[in-house]
Parts: C-alpha cells; structure tokens; sequence
C-alpha cells in the first residue's frame, strides 16, 4: 500500500466494517481504497509542493523528511525511491489504476504496458490538484528523458 492510502473493509450497504493492516489480504469482502490520515496528506501535498514549485529534487525532498522524522508508511527510512512513487501514483488526484502487473501461473510476477492498464477516474478523493499532479509528471519525463541522453 502507499503512503497516505488506506484500504477500507465495506460491506454491501457500502458501510465501513473497518481499515485492513499492512499486508492483511481478504477474499470474502469488498475493499475500497482511502485517503490516510490527514497529517499523511499534508506530507503528500508538500513533497508535490516541493518538487513542482520549489524545484526541489527528490533527494533534496528525502533530506527534508528525514531531517524532520517524517515516518512513513514501511517503518523504515525515506529513499528517492519512495518519493518517485508518490510523484508517480494517480492515487492522490483521485485515479485507480489496474492491471500493471499480471501473475501468471507459476511464472513470476511481470509488469504489463500501459495498453492493458485499466483506469477509474474519481474513484477516491483527490488528495493533489490534477495541475499540479500533471506539472510533476511532465518534470519527471524532462528528467527521465536527460538522463537517457547522458548515457
């Protein structure tokens, strides 16, 4: 799960039964996606603040949360790689997205294109302006983009 989400336990009225735990799988019940908890939105909203108007790099956002023990989700140190996933997940502007990954019998996991992907817009609330959401993704192509060029 990423940072900020919570998955809700529903039952057929659409009435909460409660939040799962990490890594807790149910096959019975139906589960939707949440926003967390607000101080966890507040993190979401400054490291796209950070990244889109302070030009900050995702290593400086990493400094910035550790410096100010901002914990996450998995208990463990902030990396670039956990920002580059919160720039990254249409999850924040309000987007579910499925079928990235296919597991196919005794095969390992593979990642699908973007072809097969199936996207529900609005299906949570936004926790990041979509402008915003979308100036991120264009700066994280410009960067993916140079650093193909340097190689």
């Amino acid at each position: 799960m990423s940072y900020g989400l919570r998955r809700e336990l529903i039952d057929e009225n659409r009435l909460s039964k409660g939040y799962l735990k990490r890594g807790q799988q149910l096959k019975t019940d139906r589960v939707v996606l949440r926003l967390g908890l607000s101080n966890e939105i507040e993190v979401i909203q400054r490291i796209f603040h950070e990244y889109v108007e302070d030009r900050k790099s995702e290593e400086e956002i990493v400094r910035w949360l550790t410096r100010e023990r901002v914990p996450n989700h998995l208990g463990r140190p902030w990396t670039r790689r956990m920002v580059d996933s919160i720039l990254r997940n249409e999850n924040y502007i309000g987007n579910t997205v499925y079928n990235r990954e296919s597991f196919p019998l005794r095969e390992r996991k593979i990642k699908n294109p973007p072809s097969p992907w199936i996207r529900t817009k609005g299906s949570i609330a936004p926790a990041v302006d979509r402008g915003v959401f979308l100036r991120a993704q264009r700066r994280l192509r410009l960067r993916w983009r140079h650093l193909s060029d340097d190689e």
